[in-house]
């Protein structure tokens, strides 16, 4: 009862998805990503991950594996639109002896639209939003797919993408930070194209701290300024066609941690998970369009 709903916090991710001829156009060898109108991509999303939950600053109690397998399709309806949704998903708990969970019409085929830009999305809405059980396939849709940075992918080139927010408030003192770095691995071949591989690491960390306690209620103990904090270390690898302007396959790996304030107590639950992922495209045309919509 008190995993699932943290797991959609945890749940994050560092990239984004570009389209080549729409916000501009890409210059003579620039990466870009290519969108033909009636394709639709489909892609395989493999996710392993364990949780542990405890106190903070203490050993947290370990979880079994999670194994969630889901399908997702984009369709590239010309100009700056497309639409993606989730075909299937299936989730497990392997010698655990709970069923299987497979994902109905409260997450398959609910349609996401997405405001492409050169080099990723701009804008996903739904109408429909699915379970929240679920809800982390919905919010991945926004970074399924790594960000174009613009130019050639070169072997050895590198770049960083850093970002600082202050989420202070009247109420609260609070920030988070991120910073990724990229760099152009090299090269191999994946059914007979020739792919670029570029490699990543990314953390981000987020602090929130009250200014003063929550009132008392009449005749209760005294409460203590609740603090939360968000720490996610992460990398992995994305492997770019650039002549097909399409990602073929991408791996990444982490530990993202949680801490949740507790009233009573300076000291909050915790929370941590360990996962790794693997998103392969599998099919590259054709195919019905989604379903309710």
């Amino acid at each position: 009862m008190i995993v699932r709903p943290l797991l959609a916090l945890l749940f994050l991710g560092i990239g984004g998805c570009a389209a080549a001829g729409t916000g501009g156009s890409a210059g003579p060898g620039d990466a870009a990503y290519a969108y033909v109108p009636g394709d639709t991509l489909r892609y395989a999303l493999t996710t392993e991950w364990s949780v542990s939950i405890g106190m903070a600053g203490a050993p947290g109690e370990g979880g079994r594996k999670t194994v969630r397998e889901a399908r997702i399709a984009f369709a590239f309806t010309g100009g700056s639109r497309a639409t993606a949704w989730i075909e299937s998903a299936r989730e497990e708990m392997p010698g655990s002896g709970q069923p299987v969970r497979t994902g109905g019409p409260e997450v398959v085929g609910r349609p996401f639209v997405l405001q492409l830009g050169r080099r990723g999305i701009d804008s996903v809405e739904t109408d429909t939003p699915i379970h929240p059980d679920w809800s982390d396939l919905g919010d991945g849709l926004r970074s399924l797919l790594p960000r174009l940075p613009g130019g050639l992918l070169s072997t050895g080139r590198q770049w960083e993408v850093k970002s600082d927010e202050d989420l202070s408030s009247a109420t609260e003192d609070g920030r988070q930070t991120r910073t990724a770095t990229y760099r152009v691995a090299g090269d191999t071949v994946i059914g007979g194209a020739a792919i670029v591989v570029v490699e990543y690491e990314s953390l981000f960390e987020r602090r929130i701290r009250s200014r003063t306690a929550p009132a008392m209620p009449p005749g209760g103990p005294p409460l203590m300024p609740f603090a939360s904090s968000r720490y996610e270390e992460e990398r992995g690898r994305w492997y770019f066609d650039v002549a097909a302007g399409r990602l073929v396959r991408r791996t990444r790996s982490g530990t993202h941690s949680l801490t949740l304030p507790n009233h009573g107590s300076a000291e909050g639950a915790s929370q941590e998970r360990r996962f790794s992922e693997t998103l392969e495209l599998v099919s590259t045309r054709g195919g019905s369009a989604r379903r309710g919509g």
